[in-house]
């Protein structure tokens, strides 16, 4: 059973993290974007195109919740 949905479906989502208190889920496309969404609600709160259009193959949260690393092929 489908839960939640985040985004349009119309990107191809690579990478996943949510952050430690569960309160936000981070998505990163092959697009070279990644996507913040409220976790309960699934609505984007912030969008981040850093990686000039390189799949982003993964995103990690920092312990205290505060800071997210992305990885992409663009170095």
């Amino acid at each position: 059973k489908e839960l939640r949905r985040y985004g349009s479906g119309k990107e191809s989502v690579e990478s996943v993290a949510v952050t430690p208190d569960g309160t936000h889920v981070l998505a990163g496309t092959d697009s070279g974007a990644v996507t913040v969404y409220a976790a309960k609600t699934g609505e984007a709160l912030s969008k981040f195109d850093k990686h000039n259009g390189t799949m982003v193959y993964t995103i990690t949260v920092t312990a205290d919740g505060k800071t997210a690393l992305s990885g992409a092929r663009d170095k």
